[in-house]
């Protein structure tokens, strides 16, 4: 796989390397952009799917209440939750409940509803 730059990376135990060069993520998170919205949503999604380590892949939007949540269930099988305006994020391996309200709480100037243009990934 290509090494990618990524917003946010959290491992759940020791890393293997250093904290530049991360081949074991538990958790990675992309901030949308216009610009790489659909690498973060297609190529990133495919490649990172491949990690053994990775158990969760948040995609959040920097314009609007809106999260992308794909995790690997017991059964190693990959699942995808859509989070709008309400309800929280559940993070297993950091025994982490995240309110989507606290997520977006400090955004300046306040989020817009339908300001960014979210289709499908497939």
């Amino acid at each position: 796989m290509t090494r990618a730059v990524l917003d946010v990376s959290i491992v759940c135990y020791q890393p293997k390397q250093s904290a530049v060069v991360l081949s074991n993520p538990a958790v990675l998170v992309e901030i949308l952009s216009y610009r790489t919205m659909y690498i973060d949503r297609r190529e990133k999604l495919i490649n990172y799917r491949r990690l053994t380590s990775l158990r969760n892949y948040l995609i959040v939007s920097q314009h609007d209440p809106w999260v992308e949540h794909h995790w690997r269930d017991a059964a190693n099988n990959w699942q995808l939750e859509t989070l709008e305006h309400g309800g929280a994020l559940h993070i297993a391996c950091l025994n982490l409940s995240l309110p989507m309200a606290l997520i977006y709480e400090d955004l300046s100037p306040p989020v817009r509803l339908g300001s960014f243009p979210l289709t499908s990934a497939s």
